[in-house]
């Protein structure tokens, strides 16, 4: 199962103000950033809230593990060759 964490970041700002979701990702091992949401902070507290989105990257080469597969060829014949990262 591929796990997504979902983070709020609290910080201090002012109405009005605007806040780049990208500017506020923070490291997470085993993770990597997908995307955030931006904000122009208003007067309701309970809505000034910038979501930060991250998936899982277990191989941890910044690229979600669910947009990445892995298959292996296999030769039906092994007389006629085979597969492999060393014989193409």
């Amino acid at each position: 199962m591929l796990k997504s964490v979902i983070c709020q970041i609290q910080g201090d700002a002012h109405f009005g103000d605007e806040i780049n979701g990208y500017t506020e990702k923070i490291e997470i091992s085993g993770y990597t950033f997908v995307r955030a949401d931006d904000l122009t902070v208003g007067t309701d507290n309970e809505q000034n809230i910038v979501t930060v989105y991250y998936s899982e990257d277990t191989n941890e080469d910044d690229i979600p593990d669910k947009y990445q597969i892995t298959f292996t060829y296999v030769s039906a014949d092994a007389d006629k060759g085979n597969c492999d990262r060393n014989n193409q």
